[in-house]
């Protein structure tokens, strides 16, 4: 009886939540938009307001979430199939079930930004240098000893500042000490008062700060972007029943319009990256920063002509690196590359689909890779 009632709780919750879904994007602004001003695919064949009106329904219905990558995907365009396609709820099932169910679970090394780089440096990966944590205006070096920030900057003229816990590029910044500038905060001068600006920021975090040596990036992704370190996003799965670990999709994330971070949530491009370490012919911006774009808006590279270095050895070294870790059942790399070959920054259990499937639907192959 206390089971039937569950499962009846469960349906009317579900009804309820999709009643709530259908009300709120039928009340939105930009529902009724035109499709072509909304389309990421403008130059093709669109479909009627009324069919992408109804397809929007029925994805709520169907999954009980609203759609927010409909134009991302493409899903506007006239006669395309989308039966590859991964919902988010369903997706976040899949990942989840794999990630988080086990009685205990090497994720916490991929959460801890600080902890993330001793291990991969444990096992021989090249990986952002760490300096120290930094709370209340001091750094707690590696052998613990205890300096104030401005020690730090006379021994380091560069450095990124980041929180041990946040996601998406939130409260990072760089830090450079220029003979000429003086110091450059985020790429920008001002003196002493930038000091004081870090330690405030700082200090308005709940989080420790972690200190780390600033990564050079390669020649070749200055050329496509110089103010942000522009990151591999490669993603492998690991099967439930072999153990074998497969790659589900590559990406590159690169930053754009100003910013320091590659983010695709801070206004990043994201990009398929071919076999062959070339870029696709599209790059995508995130939906309420941009559309579609071939080349890149601050620097004018085209992107089908440009090659990922080392491209292989990152594949290579994420594939390692995953069965080194291999309670976790799926990971999303960030890997820059340098002069010297691939460099980690971090692993996510909580990486997004919605990024990979700019480039197409990835249900199928995430399900047989998981296996």
């Amino acid at each position: 009886m206390r089971e039937l009632i569950k499962i009846l709780a469960r349906s009317v919750y579900g009804v309820l939540l999709r009643i709530k879904l259908v009300v709120k994007f039928c009340t939105r602004k930009d529902t009724y938009k035109r499709v072509a001003d909304k389309s990421y695919f403008a130059d093709k064949e669109l479909k009627t307001a009324i069919s992408v009106f109804f397809e929007n329904v029925l994805h709520i219905l169907k999954f009980g979430e609203i759609n927010a990558f409909y134009y991302l995907y493409g899903q506007d365009v006239k006669k395309a199939k989308f039966s590859d396609l991964m919902a988010y709820r369903q997706f976040m099932k899949f990942r989840n079930a794999s990630n988080l169910s086990l009685p205990y679970s090497y994720v916490c090394i991929l959460r801890n930004k600080n902890l993330f780089s001793i291990v991969a440096d444990a096992f021989g990966y090249s990986t952002a240098k760490n300096i120290g944590r930094m709370r209340n205006g001091k750094v707690e070096l590696l052998n613990h000893q205890t300096i104030l920030f401005t020690d730090v900057l006379k021994m380091h003229q560069h450095l990124f500042l980041k929180p041990l816990d946040t996601e998406c590029g939130e409260g990072v910044f760089s830090v450079d000490v220029n003979e000429h500038s003086g110091l450059l905060v985020n790429g920008v001068g001002g003196g002493n008062m930038d000091i004081k600006k870090i330690l405030e920021i700082v200090e308005k975090q709940s989080s420790e700060y972690l200190v780390q040596e600033k990564v050079i990036q390669h020649s070749e992704l200055n050329r496509l972007y110089p103010l942000a370190i522009n990151t591999l996003r490669i993603t492998t799965v690991k099967s439930n029943t072999t153990g074998k670990i497969g790659v589900l999709h590559c990406l590159l994330r690169i930053g754009a319009n100003g910013n320091i971070v590659d983010n695709w949530a801070k206004g990043g491009i994201v990009i398929g990256v071919k076999d062959d370490g070339f870029l696709n012919d599209y790059g995508f911006f995130k939906p309420g920063y941009g559309k579609r774009v071939s080349v890149h808006p601050d620097t004018g590279m085209e992107f089908s002509k440009f090659r990922v270095p080392f491209y292989k050895e990152a594949i290579s070294d994420c594939l390692r690196f995953h069965a080194d870790l291999n309670q976790i059942g799926s990971i999303g790399w960030d890997v820059a590359i340098t002069e010297d070959g691939p460099l980690f920054i971090e692993g996510n259990d909580n990486w997004e689909i919605s990024l990979h499937q700019t480039c197409g639907g990835l249900k199928n192959r995430f399900e047989e890779l998981q296996r």
